[in-house]
């Protein structure tokens, strides 16, 4: 693997550790003296604040090319592919090649990392917020993965149209229980449905997930699980998921 640099010197790289859940990864190249990108901080940024993309669109024959164009929003949660993303849109062109740029302040600095753009409509493009990738980043410096807590359950979401044909509360119906577990030592088993956790109830999709964001590995956290008919109160003890 190589890292090609402005003026087309080329230095061998190697991947320190990547996170699939930001499509984020940290490279190590051997080299001194080299230019350093100043990281801004993206809370700061507003709407209609200006916005600088820079990437190698279509590939090395265009590479470090400049587009330019306007915050459109802050904190913007996608999800695509299974990856959920909080991130800065911009209507500065984003174009195949893009992804992994820097997302600039007219400071010139970095406020974003440039991740992807929606290809049916135009002047819609997408950056991970740099103050969101920075812990990431870190992590990935420092122990080559991301620690992030887990549950250790495979689930679908049942909506209230599925929950009024089936006579189930809405919630987080359970597939499956990974063995060794916070889940498993909690008693959870496939069937029941978690209709409550650490005091949130599950009304959407993404409730789990955006409370689960709130804790960290070995935490202790409450649940409500529907049974048979019945509620239960567990307690759940947080594992570590590291891809």
């Amino acid at each position: 693997m190589y890292v090609t640099l402005a003026g087309g010197k080329k230095l061998p790289a190697r991947v320190i550790g990547s996170d699939y859940r930001t499509d984020l990864a940290v490279l190590k190249i051997e080299a001194q003296n080299l230019p350093v990108a100043k990281f801004g901080d993206s809370s700061k940024v507003r709407v209609g604040d200006i916005a600088v993309a820079i990437g190698n669109p279509l590939g090395e024959e265009f590479s470090g090319s400049v587009t330019a164009g306007v915050i459109s929003a802050v904190n913007r949660k996608m999800t695509v592919d299974g990856r959920t993303y909080k991130v800065i849109q911009t209507d500065a062109s984003i174009n195949p090649g893009n992804s992994g740029g820097a997302l600039c302040n007219e400071a010139g600095e970095v406020i974003g990392i440039n991740s992807l753009k929606i290809s049916s409509a135009e002047g819609m493009g997408f950056a991970i917020s740099i103050n969101e990738a920075k812990p990431i980043i870190e992590s990935l410096m420092k122990n080559g993965y991301v620690s992030r807590p887990f549950i250790g359950i495979y689930y679908e979401f049942i909506d209230e149209e599925i929950a009024s044909e089936y006579n189930v509360p809405v919630g987080v119906n359970i597939r499956g229980v990974e063995r060794g577990s916070g889940a498993e030592e909690a008693g959870i088993r496939p069937g029941d449905i978690i209709v409550k956790f650490d005091g949130v109830d599950l009304n959407k999709m993404e409730d789990l997930s955006e409370a689960l964001e709130k804790h960290k590995v070995g935490d202790i956290v409450s649940a409500r699980i529907w049974r048979d008919g019945k509620y239960i109160d567990v307690k759940i003890k947080l594992g570590e998921k590291t891809k």
